[in-house]
């Protein structure tokens, strides 16, 4: 983990609201409320920069914003650099990735 603040008040509300979303509630909803008094966004939609498999065949996908997410569920899902990726967040704090629009989605975890 990095000693650099979750947040800081000199960035610009969209990219702080961008670069902590997936964050846990303690990361980033509670200390956006109480610090600053901001919302994070339901959704970021961005291209894919990097992709790679890790040791389980699970998908982790880089974006071009630099935040990283895992696949969570063993299933078949391809992701190609280029693609358009929209994550959402769910209920109960979970996150779905969908590629280039289509309504198939795997349930993600941002790991950076």
């Amino acid at each position: 983990s990095s000693d650099a603040p979750i947040a800081t008040p000199n960035e610009p509300d969209a990219v702080l609201r961008e670069r902590l979303f997936g964050r846990t509630a303690t990361e980033s909803a509670g200390a956006l409320r109480k610090t600053f008094g901001l919302e994070t966004p339901g959704s970021i939609s961005t291209k894919a920069a990097s992709v790679s498999r890790t040791a389980e065949r699970l998908v982790e996908v880089t974006l071009e914003n630099g935040q990283v997410w895992r696949q969570e569920d063993a299933v078949n899902f391809s992701v190609r650099v280029g693609d358009t990726i929209e994550i959402e967040e769910g209920a109960l704090g979970a996150y779905y990735l969908m590629r280039n629009g289509q309504g198939r989605r795997i349930r993600v975890t941002r790991v950076r």
